[in-house]
């Protein structure tokens, strides 16, 4: 049996390890991958400018929000709709990392 583990570790680790992992254990169709009650599943098109490295999750996650709201010209409503988390996410993870 597993241990369970907080999700502040996970998103501690480096990103690549994580998606390896997701790759060998995840079902054949992703329509199979159980979901919490109100999670959909999105294809997410790759972002230029955000370089695959060995970085947190949480800081190529902080990348990615910065990247959508300078395309938006900084409308935060409208980044925080194209990644489909609120503007309150929007502005706490922008303020988590200077």
């Amino acid at each position: 049996a597993s241990t369970p583990v907080h999700c502040s570790e996970i998103f501690a680790q480096a990103w690549e390890p994580l998606f390896d992992m997701a790759a060998h254990s995840a079902p054949a169709m992703p329509s199979e991958m159980p979901l919490w009650s109100g999670l959909r599943l999105l294809v997410m098109p790759s972002v230029a400018g955000v370089a695959a490295s060995s970085a947190p999750l949480r800081d190529v996650e902080i990348a990615l929000i910065r990247k959508t709201v300078e395309e938006t010209r900084g409308n935060v409503a409208k980044a925080a709709q194209m990644l489909g988390i609120s503007r309150a996410t929007v502005y706490r993870k922008l303020s988590q990392r200077g």
